[in-house]
């Protein structure tokens, strides 16, 4: 299959999307990491205007969904960096925050 382009990618996203209705949508290709997506790069992402702010990764060399990130996630992923003591990348559970306090414990 040939590497996919914007509107191809808007078509699965919509496609995809279980929310209420249907919002209007922009895509852009993503070049670079964030804290929402850590995978495979380049990937279009796609930005629903709706209340959960809801955005799907599609891969551009299958047109898979390879993520989707919602409110509620964004919510749990800041709750869990919380949790293992790692404010940046929300991954890391060997954090010397998290040494610390598993050795005071």
């Amino acid at each position: 299959m040939p590497r996919i382009d914007a509107p191809f990618a808007m078509r699965v996203a919509r496609a995809a999307y279980r929310g209420p209705g249907a919002p209007v949508a922009s895509v852009v290709l993503a070049r670079t990491t964030s804290t929402e997506f850590r995978g495979k790069l380049p990937v279009w992402r796609v930005q629903f205007e709706d209340a959960e702010t809801t955005r799907v990764f599609v891969s551009p060399e299958n047109g898979r969904i390879v993520g989707v990130r919602t409110g509620t996630w964004r919510l749990y992923d800041f709750f869990w960096g919380l949790h293992i003591m790692d404010w940046k990348n929300h991954e890391d559970f060997n954090t010397p925050w998290m040494m610390t306090f598993a050795a005071g414990g």
